[in-house]
């Protein structure tokens, strides 16, 4: 019980932070959340006079809306939408760290060149995604998708200097550009959304 009233008393404390748009956005949504959830959004609108009466929910305004299904869905709570620029940004300091690795074991594989341009490309890309965890600014975003296609040039150098080649390295090498991808738009659509 004490975890659920803890909980209970941060999404009090959570709505109390929201704008008067964020709280009327919740109750166009209160079917989509936790009966106490929305119970509690419902208090916060009373509260602050958006709605005069639980009677004033039926109306258009207030209307429930659809759920949609979107390749990049918006996240109307500032707070919460740098949570997952944080979020995919740390998951981008570990894509960073392949290369690197990489160009390091090039290295001792007596490959200077190709070692230290991985290493170089693989500390550029570190220090953008670490930037953009902490400074969360689309020019980040940019550099890390300008690295990410010379990584594709290198991947296809790699995959056409090797024979024999199973088909599935081919699939996991497209899966992983795909998610990196998704990734690296959806943090630049979530920063065009904050400005």
């Amino acid at each position: 019980m004490g975890k659920n009233n803890e909980g209970h008393k941060d999404l009090i404390q959570t709505y109390a932070e929201y704008s008067d748009a964020e709280v009327l956005n919740v109750l166009k949504k209160r079917s989509h959340y936790q009966e106490e959830a929305a119970k509690l959004a419902v208090s916060e609108a009373l509260k602050r006079g958006l709605i005069l009466s639980e009677n004033d929910l039926p109306a258009d305004e207030f209307k429930v809306e659809p759920l949609q299904v979107r390749l990049f869905p918006p996240i109307h709570n500032n707070q919460n939408r740098m949570r997952i620029v944080k979020g995919l940004s740390r998951s981008m300091l570990l894509v960073g760290a392949v290369p690197f690795i990489h160009g390091i074991v090039n290295v001792f594989d007596h490959n200077l060149i190709e070692g230290i341009a991985l290493i170089l490309l693989g500390g550029i890309w570190l220090v953008s995604a670490f930037l953009l965890m902490k400074k969360q600014v689309a020019p980040n975003v940019n550099t890390l998708i300008i690295l990410v296609f010379l990584s594709i040039i290198y991947t296809v150098k790699l995959f056409l200097g090797r024979k024999g080649i199973p088909p599935m390295d081919y699939a996991i090498a497209v899966v992983l550009y795909s998610a990196v991808f998704y990734c690296l738009f959806y943090i630049r659509r979530l920063l065009k959304m904050n400005d």
